[in-house]
């Protein structure tokens, strides 16, 4: 395993424990009865990290070597969004970071790159309520991962709102080093590169949803 993050479960106030790892799949683990609740597949490759929304409890997002990140609901177990692809990363995604205001994440990887998305898109909300099981309607508990082409497609979230590419940049060679973790501090982002560095630094703040509206592709 290579990541780990606590969380909660939103009806029965039961802690929940999300691991990632070479499995390519999400664990998410129910502490309070000592099994897994849930199996979460859908990545092509192995899991870097994974973290919980701060706010939305039952939302859980996940970095991948195979170059997206994906926002998965827990509860009904189907996968909301792919951010990837066009403006996407190059390579494998290492670490990401959720707002505590719920409405960016950021994401880095080996391509060198920290990759600001923003999670306040009005069809992405629009898509979360629609997985969210109704109340009482929740699938059992399963050690088993849903059939891949179960429940609706995710929508493909293409286009970053801020891409820094030239923070942990090594200016002789003109490339850069790998950024293997982010992390926000209020509206601030702290990066660290394999150049032995950590830089604090000012993103772009989320756009209005409005405005962010027409820069992602429905999978639907």
């Amino acid at each position: 395993y290579f990541s780990g993050d606590w969380g909660g479960h939103e009806a029965t106030g039961h802690s929940l424990l999300a691991i990632g790892g070479q499995q390519r799949q999400v664990k998410v683990l129910d502490c309070h009865v000592g099994q897994v609740h849930s199996v979460l597949q859908g990545h092509g490759d192995s899991v870097h990290e994974v973290r919980f929304h701060p706010c939305q409890r039952a939302l859980l997002l996940s970095a991948s070597a195979d170059e997206s990140v994906r926002l998965w609901h827990v509860l009904s177990r189907d996968c909301v969004a792919v951010f990837g692809g066009t403006e996407g990363h190059r390579d494998a995604v290492l670490s990401l970071d959720v707002r505590q205001d719920g409405r960016a994440f950021a994401s880095c990887g080996v391509d060198g790159c920290v990759k600001v998305w923003d999670l306040g898109v009005e069809r992405l909300q629009r898509r979360i309520d629609a997985v969210a099981p109704a109340a009482g309607a929740e699938p059992p508990p399963s050690a088993q991962p849903a059939p891949l082409l179960d429940g609706p497609l995710p929508l493909f979230e293409q286009v970053p709102l801020s891409t820094a590419d030239s923070l942990h940049l090594q200016r002789d060679e003109g490339v850069s080093f790998y950024v293997d973790c982010v992390r926000w501090v209020g509206e601030l982002l702290l990066s660290r590169g394999t150049d032995e560095c950590a830089v604090l630094w000012q993103p772009p703040p989320p756009r209005a949803a409005a405005a962010a509206e027409p820069r992602a592709s429905d999978g639907a």
